[in-house]
């Protein structure tokens, strides 16, 4: 589960490979943040690794075949650069032999097989002798995110060689040609074919952590704007004033604009954001003042949000135009911090400056929205978290919840199911 300690418990099982001679040197492939701050930290924290020595993997190109050539036992590198390193050691600048173990934190990064990282990633994975993956999130929209994560530990051989061969086995097309839903018996079969090497820990298992309490704020939008989002929704146009009108070209626009909308801007063509209400901004500053100076953690969706939030709170940090955003709020020192999913949703340690989160734009991802909650509510954490949704009644915000709830049944599920067949495992006779 994020927040219960992977990268920890991957340098542990490191040291102790390294002590008994199976391994000597690790390639750690993580998002940005986690690969240059959360790894090197880590190793400085923890007393039984701190002899380790590691090299982050960044900068200009030659800057970067520079670190890869320097002698260290573990090189991080962004996950992002993948395509870049395999060509590196494909044409003779690396040599992939001088590590022995790879490990890919938060694998699902590599989820989509039609991904370049994905491919890049398969040429090498089987001429390392250790592949690790590590992840919180393993199946957020689905099984079907199983496939290339498990591809790149076993070559296709308990879930197929091919995606088609996966999708054939496992899922029927969904009606409309806009995805696929997985078969009655997928889950019990898939579960069990990847279950010799997959390792499952639940927080709820292993750490006491205080209660977490997800609460949905319901925010009822004025008549006029209620009828100006529900003609939108049916006519795809939307009536900025008496002589100006912004048209949805797609299904996929609408969507995004609905949810603008839904918030309280949005952006017409010229990415001008037109105020239509402000009736999140009312909610959020509700629990600011119930905050009662408590620091506030608020998630928003698009930069419309951060616009409306900065007029409506003159004290408000943007955590990444900050370098020190991360200390001071740990210390204490920012009443009101905004954060976006995306940029802030890994290797994020936010637990020690407060307990009150506020989700102004939701996700569609659950992904990103298990990762960011879980950036209050980790190890370290001594208050009670409370996680609030701010949802415009009647509006796409509800199917939006709706979608994270039917999301999270089906991994829980999986990692439920691979949990219990590690338990069996260990009350086996040896």
């Amino acid at each position: 589960d994020p927040g219960l300690g992977k990268s920890i418990t991957t340098l542990t099982a490191f040291h102790d490979l390294i002590s008994h001679y199976f391994t000597s040197r690790m390639i750690v492939f993580a998002p940005k943040r986690v690969a240059t701050e959360t790894w090197p930290d880590e190793i400085k924290t923890w007393a039984h690794v701190r002899h380790l020595t590691c090299v982050v993997v960044d900068g200009s190109e030659k800057r970067r075949l520079k670190q890869l050539a320097k002698p260290a036992d573990i090189h991080l590198i962004s996950c992002d650069l993948t395509e870049w390193f395999v060509e590196a050691c494909e044409q003779g600048f690396v040599d992939l032999r001088r590590w022995d173990m790879c490990v890919i934190d938060e694998s699902s990064k590599y989820k989509s097989p039609s991904s370049r990282r994905f491919k890049a990633m398969r040429r090498i994975a089987f001429k390392i002798e250790r592949f690790v993956l590590l992840t919180g999130t393993p199946a957020a929209n689905g099984l079907h995110d199983l496939w290339a994560q498990i591809y790149l530990l076993d070559g296709g051989a308990r879930l197929g060689r091919t995606l088609k061969d996966f999708r054939e086995r496992w899922f029927t097309p969904s009606w409309d040609g806009s995805g696929y839903h997985a078969k009655k018996h997928a889950l019990d079969e898939i579960q069990s074919r990847i279950s010799d090497i997959t390792f499952t820990l639940r927080a709820d298992d292993y750490l006491e952590l205080p209660e977490c309490v997800y609460n949905v704020v319901k925010v009822p939008l004025p008549e006029k704007i209620r009828q100006t989002y529900d003609k939108f929704q049916r006519e795809y146009v939307l009536e900025i004033s008496d002589v100006e009108q912004l048209q949805a070209a797609s299904a996929v626009g609408l969507t995004t604009k609905l949810l603008q909308l839904s918030n309280g801007v949005v952006y017409d063509s010229e990415k001008n954001g037109r105020y239509f209400h402000n009736e999140k901004i009312k909610a959020l500053k509700d629990i600011v003042d119930e905050a009662q100076g408590n620091p506030v953690l608020v998630a928003y969706n698009f930069k419309s949000d951060l616009v409306a939030l900065k007029k409506a709170f003159p004290e408000l940090v943007v955590f990444v135009d900050h370098k020190d955003a991360k200390d001071r709020w740990n210390r204490g020192e920012i009443p009101i911090m905004a954060i976006h999913p995306k940029s802030a949703g890994h290797g994020l340690n936010l637990q020690h400056g407060g307990s009150i989160f506020v989700w102004y734009g939701l996700t569609w991802s659950l992904e990103e929205y298990q990762q960011t909650n879980k950036r209050l509510h980790r190890q370290g954490q001594t208050r009670a978290v409370v996680i609030h949704h701010l949802v415009s009644k009647g509006t796409i915000d509800e199917n939006v919840m709706a979608s994270l709830r039917s999301k999270d049944v089906t991994q829980n599920k999986l990692l439920d199911a691979l949990k219990q067949h590690i338990v069996e495992l260990l009350a086996a006779p040896a």
